[in-house]
């Protein structure tokens, strides 16, 4: 989840909070805005890990597409 996705999910549960019950929706409590909110602080305190000359990409040729998801997959295995 990227950290807007979650400062956006954030709002809507700060907004929800309090609200009643209705047909069986569970409500959201202070508990999960706290995790929330520390998850977010977490996400954007990590910093970036981009790529060196050393890193060796696995892209088998082909077109220029490829060649971005395999660079893309790098960069994922490197800022999990």
């Amino acid at each position: 989840m990227s950290i807007e996705a979650m400062k956006q999910a954030l709002d809507l549960l700060e907004v929800c909070n309090g609200a009643e019950i209705v047909e069986g929706v569970i409500i959201y409590t202070d508990k999960e805005i706290t995790a929330l909110r520390q998850a977010i602080e977490q996400a954007e305190k990590r910093e970036w890990v981009g790529l060196t000359e050393e890193d060796e990409i696995d892209w088998e040729g082909g077109d220029l597409k490829s060649l971005v998801k395999a660079i893309e997959a790098k960069l994922k295995e490197k800022n999990q």
